[in-house]
């Protein structure tokens, strides 16, 4: 369980402070079920949650379908979800700091020692969720192109990406 539920897409699972262990408990994902780490770390976790908690969840994923990942911090902070499955850059504009959680190394009891967890725990806090799962790619990112790069390749080249990271 624990290999399934380290190691993909830098990605962050919230849920609001006052969530009690009520029936009904919605999770909203940032993406659909063809992307690998809904099947591989979502699907697992929920498993786990309904297994291990004594209270029925009756657990319910919705998808990007339902809300867009760049919108759906806000309803999740309102209530209407009861957790979020996402990464920290599809809500940039409202709470930076997760993106950080990007560039983060080392196993999970590294991350709690350094106290960056804490740290970005806290700024979540302040919009009234909880961080509780960090999700990271140990492999990195990786750049897929269809001809090879050589000297100046990327001469004339846009790259998009968040501006305060791209120096």
């Amino acid at each position: 369980m624990k290999k399934q539920l380290c190691g993909l897409a830098a990605s962050i699972a919230l849920a609001p402070l006052a969530t009690a262990a009520v029936a009904d408990t919605k999770i909203l994902a940032s993406w659909d079920q063809s992307y690998a780490a809904v099947g591989e770390v979502l699907d697992p976790f929920m498993e786990y949650l309904e297994a291990e908690t004594t209270a029925k969840l009756g657990l319910s994923r919705f998808g990007p379908e339902t809300i867009p990942p760049f919108e759906q911090l806000n309803p999740v902070t309102q209530g209407l979800f009861d957790m979020l499955y996402t990464n920290g850059g599809y809500h940039y504009n409202d709470i930076a700091l997760g993106m950080a959680l990007d560039s983060l190394s080392g196993d999970i009891g590294t991350i709690h020692e350094s106290g960056m967890w804490d740290f970005v725990d806290q700024e979540y806090q302040k919009a009234g969720l909880k961080l509780i799962a960090i999700f990271y790619d140990t492999n990195g990112f990786h750049m897929i192109l269809k001809e090879p790069l050589t000297g100046d390749g990327l001469t004339g080249r846009r790259i998009r990406g968040t501006l305060s990271i791209i120096r």
